[in-house]
């Protein structure tokens, strides 16, 4: 930011900062309260919101590929398709989905809910936060299995192992997730699917 003082206005600053980073309310803000900038509050209202949005409703991250697997929806139509096909309360689908539009992450565009454009956002998570996450997604996964979906698959294994290889175990479901999570990143969203993998020691002999 010096050397680009030095070659530019404070106008030219923040605007290249914007366009490389997209955080310029992040960086305006820690200079002095953002409310004292009216062209940037709304945009840094959205930025919380969005920062906060799946630990503040879990469900959202799941409402995200859902629309991307569709294209847009009607967005009188929205709340009823999203609760039939997630299988979730009509009330909380119109909740989930007003909470992804004030985050920015889907929009309203002539009467059709659609993805919006992508945006980055630095996310500072509690282990509270995540905690709740864990929990809430293996509830989710808990009660798929006592309905008994035919088409999901499920795997387990209880064993007794050395920790070196349960070290290694713990490596191997890193890595796989980080594969799965690039299959994902290049894959037409077509379907939804959620993928729960927990590895945990039980009882350790010592």
């Amino acid at each position: 930011v010096a050397l680009a003082r030095a070659l530019l206005t404070e106008a030219e600053v923040l605007v290249l900062v914007d366009a490389l980073t997209g955080r310029l309310p992040d960086l305006v803000g820690a200079l002095v309260p953002i409310d004292q900038v009216p062209a940037l509050a709304e945009q840094a209202r959205v930025r919380r919101a969005l920062a906060r949005l799946a630990f503040a409703h879990p469900w959202a991250s799941a409402v995200g590929p859902w629309l991307e697997s569709k294209g847009e929806v009607r967005a009188a139509d929205a709340p009823a398709a999203l609760a039939r096909e997630l299988g979730l309360d009509e009330g909380l689908a119109v909740t989930l989905i007003d909470a992804l539009i004030e985050a920015g992450v889907v929009q309203v565009v002539r009467g059709r809910l659609r993805p919006a454009p992508p945006a980055s956002v630095e996310i500072a998570a509690t282990d509270e936060d995540v905690q709740r996450l864990r929990v809430h997604w293996s509830s989710v996964s808990a009660d798929r299995m006592a309905r008994g979906p035919r088409d999901d698959l499920f795997s387990f294994n209880v064993f007794a192992v050395s920790r070196a290889d349960l070290a290694r175990i713990r490596e191997l479901q890193r890595r796989f997730y980080r594969e799965v999570r690039a299959i994902v990143a290049d894959s037409p969203p077509e379907v939804v699917a959620m993928l729960v993998v927990h590895t945990a020691g039980l009882v350790d002999a010592t």
